[in-house]
């Protein structure tokens, strides 16, 4: 899987929000096969178990995981947090490449999203 955002780097220019509130480049969302269950404070609970579980090699539909800082930024705000939108939708880009299927409401089953956060996350 592609990753879509770099760690910040020291000394870069931070992005803005839509307020005027600068937010650290960081990335927002990790492909299941990204993680692990010791990301669990990043990926939440289920989130780090369904990361683990891919990497075992056990059946689990390809997905993906919105961080725990995004919903907590979220919940903070009220505001999504820049540049979330385009992370999840190049997430789920690959998971139509990778399962040669346009997502849609009739095929939404042959995905899984994970929205983590360590203690609770509306959603």
């Amino acid at each position: 899987m592609t990753t879509l955002q770099p760690a910040a780097v020291p000394g870069a220019a931070e992005p803005v929000s839509s307020r005027g509130m600068a937010q650290p480049s960081r990335k927002l969302v990790y492909a299941f096969g990204e993680g692990s269950r010791s990301m669990a404070d990043l990926l939440g609970g289920k989130g780090a178990n369904l990361a683990e579980m891919t990497s075992l090699g056990l059946p689990v539909p390809p997905g993906f995981t919105v961080t725990t800082q995004a919903c907590r930024d979220y919940l903070r705000t009220r505001e999504l947090p820049l540049g979330l939108m385009d992370e999840v939708t190049e997430h789920l880009a690959s998971l139509e490449a990778v399962r040669g299927k346009r997502l849609t409401r009739r095929t939404r089953s042959w995905s899984a999203c994970a929205a983590g956060h360590a203690t609770r996350c509306p959603g």
